[in-house]
């Protein structure tokens, strides 16, 4: 195999120690396996004793195993962190493909299917290809199935998908890394996995397949699935309104979906989010993010009421 990595695999972990160990030996047992080399990139955020000993136990006989410690930073909201974490790991990639994994899910089979569509002179102008997953719930150790979104070989295009409904995880696509890489530039604070895919299409299309190649975990209190009502509600509208900037050609689509959002907000309480929340949706200049956030903080109720009368002007200063 040649010393420079054919696919890089960047896995973000925090406060998921118990997984590290067996994921990367995990992930070892499957490279070898593969025509193509591998290399494994591990993100530690919030690192413990006992994960970066994990980490480095089992790195010092495996040199294609490099880890980094995310640097704390107050004003970053966790799902902030893990978009930092996962960027500045695909920045430190040597791969011409990449994947990007959350610690506590993981892959099933090799990739070198992908690879091999990939480097077929034909295919330059897909960016990547998708696949199929399972879910594994935690608490009753149960293995399910999912219908997939698309037939086997389907070739998914930008706008098609976008306004579908339909969803892979972005965890099961190889893609092309340095043209990923720049495409991902723009979400380096926050974004969920459906903007990273559009990100991705609208560079080039993604050929689907079928294969079953990551387990993806249900019923941990993850990043997103541990936070509140309130946190939830804001990182989706924070996704959305910075979607009228990514996305412009997909504004009446975002629109509806901010509007369903922000009528939720109405119904969230008082002193549910970290300072933080504020702090970002103030320094991107989020409007209705901005909004979301005081109303969160706030039971007076007189105060409340002239924020949702302010939640709707703010909406209808971005309807065209």
């Amino acid at each position: 195999m040649s010393s420079i990595p054919d696919l890089s695999i960047c896995i973000t972990f925090r406060n998921q120690d118990c997984y590290i160990e067996p994921l990367l030996s995990k992930l070892l047992a499957l490279s070898d396996r593969s025509r193509y080399a591998w290399e494994l990139l591990v993100g530690l955020d919030h690192a413990t004793c006992q994960a970066l000993a994990s980490a480095e136990r089992i790195a010092k006989d495996h040199p294609n195993i490099r880890i980094f410690t995310l640097k704390s930073d107050a004003n970053l909201i966790p799902l902030s962190r893990a978009s930092t974490n996962r960027l500045h790991l695909l920045q430190q990639a040597r791969g011409t493909y990449a994947l990007l994994l959350d610690g506590d899910d993981e892959y099933q089979d090799i990739f070198d299917e992908a690879i091999d569509f990939l480097n077929e002179k034909n295919n330059v102008a897909f960016i990547g290809c998708a696949h199929q997953y399972i879910e594994f719930h935690e608490d009753t150790k149960q293995i399910i199935k999912v219908d997939p979104p698309y037939s086997d070989g389907a070739v998914v295009e930008y706008i098609d998908h976008a306004t579908s409904g339909k969803y892979f995880p972005f965890n099961t696509v190889v893609f092309r890394r340095l043209i990923g890489l720049d495409a991902l530039q723009d979400a380096e604070l926050y974004c969920n996995d459906t903007t990273l895919t559009k990100l991705l299409l609208r560079i080039g299309p993604i050929r689907f397949s079928c294969k079953e190649v990551m387990s993806y975990r249900m019923g941990l209190p993850s990043i997103y699935s541990g936070a509140g009502s309130a946190a939830k509600l804001l990182s989706q509208i924070i996704v959305q309104e910075e979607n009228l900037r990514f996305f412009p050609e997909l504004r009446d689509h975002t629109l509806k979906n901010l509007a369903k959002l922000t009528h939720s907000a109405h119904k969230i309480k008082g002193g549910e989010l970290d300072i933080a929340y504020g702090m970002q949706s103030r320094s991107r200049g989020l409007l209705l993010s901005c909004v979301v956030y005081e109303l969160a903080q706030t039971s007076n109720p007189i105060r409340r009421l002239l924020l949702r009368l302010k939640l709707k002007h703010a909406f209808k200063q971005i309807v065209p």
